[in-house]
């Protein structure tokens, strides 16, 4: 299957879901309902619902019945991306090509805005599936939350440094919280609704950390290679990967996590072929 389709055919699903599942923007709550679907709709790779429905199809699942799910996956993105930009977090004013949430709508609407896409992701996933078994349903809605959490966890430690000093050790895990956990919402909530055994969950999980890991490594080296870049660059006091461990190693470490999940991806045979792309298409960013 042709990997840029792919992306592209759910990119596209993704975007009608979420125009269904968002609240209109009228009566009183419209200036909520309006920042919510600015900050949902129109733009984005959708890569983590991609994620989720490439692992469906890799387990010989028809993935469309659970569009909803994959759209609930990118509010809870889309709901990081908003509190990421704030003054207090990245302080950025631009996401996307335009004007941050924060930016078009004053800081405490881009908070509400985010509290609301987060919530209405949890209700989306407490909403009976009449495909899935209700106890699958249940455990797969209790990983793609406790893996929000835990992509709060590493946001927090990046905000509160070990005393000592920072190192690679801790940077790779607060890369693990803030940017492999949604990954692995996304992998492991598919595999829990499948219904997988325990070797496969094992092996996807492994996956999805390494995906993660090479995400935001490449992520770094995007961010050294604009022309505000600079070796050893700091960025609102935070260390990167580049910064601690110079461009050459980062290039090597991104790779390294790109192989390893192409190999943990062994047990699987020729079924996870479309997931063996996400590796290669991770490295190859260029924005």
């Amino acid at each position: 299957m042709n990997m840029d389709n792919f992306v592209h055919d759910v990119a596209t699903q993704i975007e009608a879901e979420l125009a269904r599942l968002l609240p209109p923007p009228s009566g009183p709550d419209r200036v909520l309902a309006e920042v919510m679907r600015y900050a949902a709709l129109g733009g984005g790779k959708r890569l983590r619902p991609a994620l989720f429905c490439a692992t469906l199809f890799a387990l010989g699942r028809d993935y469309r019945p659970w569009l909803s799910w994959a759209a609930a996956l990118e509010m809870i993105h889309c709901y990081s991306l908003i509190h990421d930009d704030l003054p207090a977090m990245d302080d950025d004013d631009w996401r996307r090509g335009r004007p941050s949430c924060h930016a078009a709508y004053g800081e405490a609407m881009a908070i509400l805005a985010g509290d609301g896409l987060l919530s209405l992701a949890a209700a989306v996933l407490a909403r009976p599936l009449p495909q899935a078994e209700p106890h699958r349903q249940l455990a797969a809605a209790a990983e793609i939350m406790e893996d929000a959490l835990q992509m709060v966890r590493g946001q927090a430690a990046e905000f509160a440094p070990p005393p000592g000093g920072v190192d690679l050790a801790w940077l790779e895990y607060v890369y693990a919280g803030k940017t492999a956990a949604l990954f692995r919402a996304a992998v492991l909530g598919a595999a829990l609704l499948a219904g997988v055994g325990e070797e496969q969950r094992r092996a996807l999980a492994d996956y999805a950390a390494a995906l993660g890991l090479a995400f935001q490594i490449t992520d770094d080296i995007l961010d050294y290679r604009t022309p505000q870049g600079a070796v050893g660059a700091v960025i609102a006091d935070k260390p990167d990967y580049v910064a601690l461990a110079g461009p050459a190693a980062a290039a090597a470490a991104a790779s390294g996590a790109a192989a390893a999940a192409e190999q943990a991806l062994a047990c699987f045979g020729g079924g996870a072929d479309l997931l063996l792309l996400f590796p290669r298409l991770i490295l190859e960013r260029r924005d």
